[in-house]
């Protein structure tokens, strides 16, 4: 099986893209084959980017996986995904609400109000298996969206702690992946 994660956008300073990063690495650890699509990238990440067609190919395997990491409206990332015919888990960063964003920056405004329009189509789709939370504040916005809480769980953001083995990402991934068998 080989995991796939997408994000529109890595930044080595990125609360999101260090998340994408380090669930990488913790991937690869445990000896998972990892890809990581991002339509934007900085210079310096890009290197461990796969190509889009490359990305594509994996997800249409069915014995794969795909990570969609979601925090704003994504147009490519929305057609990405509707390709795929492998198992889909969305990690929901939370889309803040486009009102505080009006009249003051145009661009946040219309992305956000445009990611909160996409998250429930992304939902209404079915085809997600699994739904994770960076927070149980995430997890009851995506409850209230119409997800089934049963398909929910909480795993906080990974981040540049080295050295800690036990922290609650890497543990909970673990046994997010066991429930589905994707951990022997």
């Amino acid at each position: 099986m080989k995991i796939t994660i997408i994000t529109p956008s890595l930044d080595p300073h990125d609360a999101i893209s260090i998340d994408v990063l380090e669930q990488r690495k913790h991937l690869l650890g445990v000896k998972y084959q990892v890809e990581i699509f991002s339509e934007f990238c900085h210079d310096s990440i890009r290197p461990l980017l796969a190509t889009k067609e490359h990305v594509i190919q994996c997800l249409l395997e069915p014995d794969n996986l795909l990570i969609y990491h979601h925090s704003i409206y994504w147009e490519l990332g929305e057609k990405i995904f509707q390709l795929a015919l492998c198992s889909i888990i969305m990690k929901f960063h939370n889309i803040s609400p486009s009102f505080f964003f009006e009249g003051f920056d145009p661009l946040i405004f219309r992305v956000t109000q445009q990611g909160r329009k996409q998250t429930a189509r992304l939902i209404n789709s079915g085809k997600f298996k699994w739904f994770v939370g960076d927070s149980q504040y995430n997890v009851d916005e995506l409850i209230h969206c119409g997800v089934n809480k049963k398909q929910c769980s909480v795993i906080p953001p990974f981040n540049l702690l080295q050295g800690f083995e036990n922290t609650a990402p890497v543990t909970k991934i673990e046994k997010t992946l066991k429930e589905f068998d994707y951990v022997n």
